[in-house]
């Protein structure tokens, strides 16, 4: 088992290419049974759009990637939070691609996609979610691929 945590090991951050690139080969080289993915979540989160003192919305259903007004760190929070899908993605396609990888088996974990929500000012919002990605629904027009959602317990 090997861990990737970019929190824990700046040598394993998937936005340096030559980083990236090292994972990718060895992915390419079936090195890996089972692979889960834990992209963060933070920029993708619904929770930024009902919260008036945490940090604010950088994208919606409306623009996925970003919104086109973001400028510097929002900007920079944003693009790092699409190259890690898109990261993601890669190592869906290597696998999906190589019917050598058949055996290979991929967890993707992420927050569901809820639908709309109130924000704080009491109007409804449209939170942005990786399964809306096109990128996604390709994934889940392949064979053997489906999604799990798991309802909250109370306790």
């Amino acid at each position: 088992m090997e861990e990737w945590d970019i929190l824990e090991l700046q040598s394993r951050d998937p936005s340096d290419p030559q980083v990236a690139e090292a994972l990718l080969s060895r992915v390419r080289q079936r090195e890996f049974d089972a692979i889960f993915l834990a992209p963060p979540n933070n920029t993708w989160s619904r929770a930024v759009h009902n919260n008036p003192w945490g940090p604010c919305p950088l994208r919606n259903r409306s623009w996925p990637r970003g919104f086109p007004w973001l400028e510097g760190r929002f900007k920079e929070h944003a693009r790092l939070g699409n190259l890690c899908i898109d990261f993601c993605f890669t190592i869906c396609n290597i696998v999906c691609d190589d019917p050598r990888c058949a055996r290979v088996k991929i967890i993707w974990e992420h927050p569901e996609d809820l639908g709309a929500a109130v924000n704080s000012k009491q109007c409804q919002v449209f939170p942005a979610s990786i399964w809306q990605l096109p990128e996604m629904l390709q994934l889940f027009s392949r064979p053997g691929w489906f999604t799990v959602a798991f309802p909250s317990m109370s306790v």
